[in-house]
């Protein structure tokens, strides 16, 4: 039996093994950590930001605190369920619900002023997503631990 082309590229052969983990919201929970950080890093690195929205303007720095820790909490849940901790979706869900607070206050605030412009999709999205990643840790899903791993079986 041929080996595949990257079967002697250790590095190709990793990546592919990582790839598994984006399936069942992995993927998702990754665009959602990476999105709390860029808007805390934004807040912290420019706080005038904060004065362009009016949905944000009277709140302050401190609304980089619950991105954090939705980021932190939804981080940790997922390599712990990569690792297959115990533990692992009480983080997820922890930090899918906070999330989906986060987005829902959004929300409501820029209802509240009458704002339509293009961060709505991006709220209104993530708090459908934080949603679904509440519902697969409810669901303990997925348990990457009871997965079987892959290995090559070739000559």
């Amino acid at each position: 039996m041929k080996r595949p082309p990257y079967y002697n590229d250790r590095s190709k052969l990793e990546w592919l093994l990582i790839t598994r983990y984006l399936a069942y919201g992995g993927a998702l929970e990754i665009f959602l950590i990476s999105l709390c950080l860029v808007y805390s890093t934004v807040i912290a690195v420019n706080p005038e930001a904060l004065n362009t929205n009016p949905a944000t303007r009277d709140v302050g720095q401190i609304l980089m605190v619950p991105f954090l820790v939705k980021a932190i909490f939804q981080f940790i849940g997922l390599v712990f369920n990569i690792r297959g901790i115990k533990y692992a979706h009480a983080f997820r869900f922890i930090g899918a619900v906070t999330g989906a607070c986060i987005w829902g206050w959004f929300i409501g605030r820029m209802v509240q002023f009458g704002m339509a412009p293009m961060t709505t999709a991006t709220v209104i999205c993530s708090f459908f997503a934080s949603i679904y990643i509440a519902g697969l840790a409810i669901a303990g899903l997925p348990q990457f631990d009871k997965v079987k791993r892959f290995t090559y079986q070739g000559n």
